[in-house]
């Protein structure tokens, strides 16, 4: 008797199915005002976006400037050091001096270069893309 009840139950399970497939074939196909109610969402989200960040003085900007400032004091501290030690070492003759310029300046270039090239794209990146695109 169970199979005959669902021989009889068939139709209502095909419908389904059916349905079931119409709605996600409907799904993937994008009509242009759902494409346009897509893009006012992205550019509503998009505004919200800019103005949680736009905030100068919210805790995570002025994290994000110490912390750039922890990367950026140490390298031009050394890169500014190397120098004032080359020249004085190269006049009055010294090559101690002359080594250390050169170990400070390696110090610089290894191990700072690579973070304050990360730290000037963050703060001045959007700039920058925005001059090459005019």
């Amino acid at each position: 008797m169970g199979w005959f009840k669902n021989l009889i139950s068939a139709p209502k399970t095909i419908d389904k199915a059916l349905d079931a497939v119409v709605k996600g074939g409907d799904a993937l196909i994008f009509t242009e005002e759902e494409k346009a109610e897509f893009h006012q969402k992205g550019s509503e989200l998009y505004l919200k976006h800019i103005e949680l960040t736009n905030k100068e003085n919210s805790p995570t900007s002025l994290a994000r400037r110490q912390i750039s400032l922890l990367i950026t004091i140490p390298f031009v501290f050394l890169t500014l050091g190397s120098g004032v030690f080359h020249a004085v070492g190269g006049y009055f003759e010294k090559p101690v001096l002359t080594e250390v310029a050169v170990h400070w300046q390696k110090l610089a270039m290894d191990d700072y270069s690579t973070l304050v090239m990360m730290v000037a794209v963050f703060y001045f990146g959007t700039h920058v893309v925005k001059g090459l695109k005019k």
